[in-house]
């Protein structure tokens, strides 16, 4: 059996939706945007992926997913087409999530030499 797996690291561009399927299975929902950086030369872009997770830790991790949280998520991604309202053929990018993990960042003080407190970003990962 072949599988694609992808992985993702990007900002969450909305918060955590927590829904249910017309079966009654819980499920969450929310965007992750990635930006790519090609080189000097080129610009960068942005490339969207709607997430769908129906993993038991689901309802929790809806909680902690937040719009600009950094968002770790590894998945099966599905190639939807569709049209917009003007008629015009459109495509992106799903991902069926197996594992979502949303990186926090929180101030934290540090005591430095000299007894001078810096503050600096500890990354903590839930």
């Amino acid at each position: 059996m072949n599988q694609h797996t992808l992985m993702i690291l990007g900002r969450a561009t909305r918060d955590a939706q927590e829904l249910e399927s017309k079966t009654g299975k819980g499920f969450i929902k929310f965007s992750v945007a990635v930006n790519e950086y090609r080189g000097k030369n080129t610009d960068a872009r942005v490339v969207f992926y709607d997430i769908a997770s129906f993993a038991r830790s689901a309802k929790s991790t809806a909680k902690r997913v937040r719009k600009g949280d950094i968002v770790f998520v590894t998945g099966t991604p599905e190639l939807n087409q569709y049209e917009d309202k003007q008629g015009n053929a459109k495509a992106g990018i799903s991902v069926l999530a197996n594992y979502v993990s949303p990186f926090n960042y929180e101030k934290m003080s540090v005591e430095a030499t000299g007894n001078v407190d810096d503050s600096t970003d500890v990354l903590k990962i839930y």
